[in-house]
C-alpha cells in the first residue's frame, strides 16, 4: 500500500508472487488467510502474528489497553516509520495519528483480519508507505472476552455470513462496549480512555459489522452523527466519506452508502409500500454511548465502519481493509486538513450546544437504493439469512427518503463553568477524571452567581423542568469547579446538562440524587 491513495492490492497468488518482499508476507499469514476464511483470530492467534512482525524488524511498538475481566491483556500496536513508542515523539512527527479498533463484539472478526493484514503489508514494504506519513495506533480485538467465548457462528451471530466459529457480544462482565463510552463501566473501555488521552489521535475509526436490511452495499459508514460535533463531524461528512466512498467504487468495485437501513428500526429487509411511515432510509444512533459519536464531540474525526453482515466472511475482510485503506490514504494526502481540524476543536471557547437531538422534518436527499428479495422458506437456514429465509438472487430497487443526519432539539449556552455541590462531587469526580474533563475541588467556601435547574417529571424522555434565575450561591468546601471552554469540546454540556439525553444523568450517575420537586445537583456558573 503506497503513500497516499494508492492502490489496494489484493491477497492473491498473483500478487503474492511478484516480488521477494511478498514471498515474506507468504510466511506471514493470518488466520483467515491459512485457512481459507474458515476460521477468524484468536487471541493466540494474534499475539503470535505480531511476534512474528517483531521478528521480521517491523517498526511497531507494542502494549497493552489493559486487562480484561477474563485475564486477557487488550493488545495494541504502533506503527510508524520511524518507529515511535510514546506520545511526545509522535507529536514530533507532526503527522496526523490515526485510532483503528476493531472486534468491539467478538463476533465482528473481519475488523482484526482486515487490520493484522494492513499492518503486515505496510510493515513488511519496502517502498515508501502510509507508514511514512502517519502514525498508526491499532487495537485489532478491542474485546478480548468475547472474542475467546467462541461458539457456532449459527448461535453467536445468527445472521452473519461465516466463519464457522465466532466470539460473543459483550465482554466478560455481560458489558456491551460499543454503549459503554458514557458510563465508561467496562475495564475495557477505561483502558482505551487511558489511552486516548495519552496520544490525542487526530482520527478514530471503529470497524464494525451489521445485519440488517439486505441492501447492495459492500460497507455502510457514517461521521460521528451528534449535531454538536462541530469540528470533526464536520470533516468526516463533507471531506472524508465522499472521497472515501468514490475511491471505493471506482478502484475497488465496492458500493457504499451512509450507515443505516430499511425503516425506523433499521431490521427491515425491504423497504415497506411508499404509503408506510417506515419508508426510509434511517440512520444509526446519534448519542454519545456510542465510539464515533463520543469521539467527534470531543472534536476529532471519527468514523464508523459496517461490513454488511450478509457477505461471506472473506469479502467482508476484503470491504473493510479496502474502506480502511482510502480512509489512510486521505488522511496522508490531507495531513495539513487533518491536523488543523484537531488544533481548532482544542481551542473551543463554548457556545451553544444541542444536548438533544431528533431526525429532520424532511428527509436529506432521495437515493435509489438496490436491496435483494428474499423469499420464505422451511428449508434448513442459510448462513447469513435470519431463519426462515432464503435468497433469490433476484434484486429490485427503490426510490426511498434518505435521513443521513440529526438536528438539535434542545441547546443550552455552555456556562462560564458547572459547579457541584460537595453532596455530590464524590460521586461525580471519578467520571470527570476518567473522560479527561478538567476540574478541581474548592479548598474552601467560595460565593457564584449560578442557576439551578428545578426538576418537574422524569419519564423515558429525560429529565423535564427549567432553570431558575439566577441567585447567589455559597459553596463548601470540596465542591467541584468545572470550567467551560475546555479542549473536550461540546463534550462537556452533552454530558453535564440535566436535560442531556446521554449524558451523566441520562447514564444514572446521579440516580439517587434525582427527583421530582428537587434541584439538579450540578448548577451552572453564570
Amino acid at each position: 500500500m503506497a503513500s497516499g491513495a494508492a492502490t489496494f492490492v489484493a491477497a492473491t497468488d498473483a500478487a503474492r508472487a511478484m516480488t521477494p518482499r511478498a514471498s515474506l508476507r507468504d510466511k506471514l499469514a493470518t488466520r483467515s488467510e491459512s485457512s481459507n476464511y474458515l476460521q477468524a483470530s484468536s487471541m493466540k492467534d494474534v499475539a503470535a502474528f505480531l511476534n512474528a512482525l517483531d521478528q521480521r524488524g517491523a517498526p511497531i511498538a507494542r502494549g497493552s489497553l489493559g486487562r480484561t475481566h477474563g485475564g486477557y491483556d487488550i493488545p495494541y500496536v504502533v506503527a510508524s516509520r520511524p518507529m515511535v513508542r510514546t506520545p511526545a515523539e509522535a507529536r514530533a512527527l507532526n503527522r496526523p495519528i490515526v485510532y483503528l479498533q476493531a472486534t468491539t463484539h467478538g463476533g465482528e472478526v473481519e475488523g482484526k483480519e482486515a487490520l493484522l493484514s494492513i499492518l503486515r503489508d505496510l510493515c513488511l514494504a519496502t517502498d515508501k508507505t502510509l507508514l511514512d506519513d502517519l502514525v498508526l495506533l491499532v487495537v485489532p480485538v478491542y474485546n478480548p472476552d468475547g472474542n475467546e467465548a467462541l461458539g457456532p457462528q449459527a448461535r453467536n451471530r445468527p445472521e452473519q455470513n461465516g466463519p464457522e466459529r465466532v466470539g460473543t457480544r459483550e465482554n466478560g462482565l455481560g458489558i456491551d462496549l460499543a454503549t459503554d463510552y458514557v458510563r465508561v463501566a467496562a475495564p475495557e473501555t477505561r483502558g482505551a480512555f487511558e489511552f486516548l488521552r495519552a496520544w490525542q489521535p487526530d482520527v478514530f475509526i471503529d470497524l464494525r459489522c451489521e445485519a440488517g436490511s439486505f441492501h447492495d452495499f459492500g460497507v455502510t459508514y457514517a461521521p460521528s452523527l451528534h449535531p454538536a460535533a462541530y469540528y470533526g463531524g464536520t470533516l468526516a461528512r463533507d471531506g472524508v466519506l465522499p472521497t472515501v466512498r468514490k475511491e471505493l467504487h471506482d478502484k475497488f468495485g465496492v458500493e457504499t452508502f451512509f450507515c443505516g437501513g430499511f425503516g425506523r428500526t433499521r431490521a427491515l429487509f425491504a423497504p415497506p409500500a411508499p404509503s408506510d411511515p417506515d419508508f426510509a432510509w434511517y440512520p444509526c444512533d446519534y448519542r454519545p454511548r456510542y465510539a464515533t459519536n463520543y469521539m467527534g464531540l470531543r472534536g476529532r474525526v471519527a468514523l464508523l465502519v459496517n461490513a454488511y453482515a450478509h457477505d461471506p466472511f472473506e469479502r467482508r475482510v476484503y470491504t473493510t481493509r479496502a474502506f480502511v485503506e482510502s480512509a489512510l490514504g486521505y488522511c496522508s494526502d490531507n495531513d495539513d486538513r487533518i491536523l488543523a481540524n484537531s488544533r481548532t476543536a482544542s481551542h473551543w471557547i463554548g457556545g451553544p450546544v444541542p444536548i438533544r437531538a431528533g431526525l429532520p422534518a424532511r428527509a436529506t436527499s432521495h437515493e435509489s437504493i438496490e436491496y435483494e428479495n428474499l423469499a420464505v422458506s422451511s428449508e434448513r437456514r442459510e448462513p447469513g439469512l435470519p431463519a426462515g429465509y432464503q435468497r433469490t438472487g433476484t434484486y429490485a430497487r427503490a426510490d426511498v427518503p434518505v435521513f443521513d443526519r440529526y438536528v438539535g432539539t434542545l441547546y443550552v449556552k455552555e456556562p462560564v463553568a458547572y459547579l457541584v455541590p460537595y453532596e455530590y462531587a464524590k460521586g461525580l469526580a471519578p467520571y470527570l477524571r476518567t473522560h479527561g474533563i478538567a476540574h478541581r475541588a474548592l479548598v474552601s467556601a467560595e460565593r457564584f452567581t449560578v442557576q439551578e435547574f428545578s426538576i418537574e417529571r422524569i419519564d423515558r424522555g429525560g429529565i423535564a423542568g427549567r432553570y431558575r434565575p439566577p441567585r447567589s450561591f455559597a459553596t463548601k468546601f470540596g465542591a467541584l469547579y468545572v470550567v467551560g471552554g475546555q479542549p473536550v469540546g461540546t463534550l462537556l454540556s452533552v454530558l453535564m446538562e440535566p436535560q442531556s439525553d446521554d449524558g451523566f444523568f441520562a447514564s444514572g450517575v446521579f440516580d439517587p440524587f434525582v427527583r421530582p420537586g428537587t434541584i439538579a445537583p450540578v448548577l451552572r456558573v453564570v
